[in-house]
């Protein structure tokens, strides 16, 4: 879901360029990031509603590491592969927010500072609960050799991910807590 609302807003405008403009304002108009047609304001503009934007991909990141935590736990488990494709999936988001956000300005690193606060602050002690040996992921979702290697290799991307984030943080005095 990450990556679709993010391919979906930098093809709809939805991310300011440097210079602030989007592409959706009218000839002549004043850009308010998000205008109608000949510059007329919708309404659903402004720096609050890309912070509650942020902070909803954030919690989606929190929820999924939850969702990753309790199947591999037993609970509410779908299909084995679903769990290597939610981690999958997570560690391509993790890799696009990590685009957007290492060795950027720290307006652009200010601008999702709302996701990364959400995701090292509420997801990373989920993230870091899923921990599991070989025996145990081959014995409850009977992965191959291969299934295993590939969540462990996952898994410590992810997590090189998450403390590259934590450096970019401190980097910019950033306090989370």
């Amino acid at each position: 879901m990450i990556q679709v609302i993010f391919l979906v807003l930098m093809f709809t405008g939805g991310f300011k360029s440097s210079h602030g403009d989007t592409g959706n304002s009218g000839p002549g108009s004043a850009d308010t990031g998000n205008t109608g047609p000949g510059g007329a304001d919708t309404g659903n503009t402004g720096p609050g509603r890309d912070a509650m934007f942020y902070a909803s991909m954030g919690s989606m990141f929190k929820s999924l590491a939850i969702s990753i935590f309790n199947e591999l736990q037993g609970h509410n488990v779908s299909v084995g592969g679903d769990v290597l494709s939610k981690i999958t999936f997570l560690n391509g988001g993790m890799k696009q927010l990590m685009s957007m956000v290492d060795n950027m300005p720290y307006q652009v690193f200010q601008t999702f500072l709302p996701i990364v606060r959400i995701v090292l602050v509420e997801g990373r002690p989920k993230f870091d609960q899923i921990k599991f040996e070989d025996g145990e992921l081959q014995k409850r979702f009977s992965w191959t050799a291969q299934q295993i290697k590939t969540f462990h290799d996952l898994h410590a991307d992810i997590k090189n991910q998450l403390d590259r984030l934590q450096e970019i943080c401190e980097s910019y005095g950033v306090k989370l807590k």
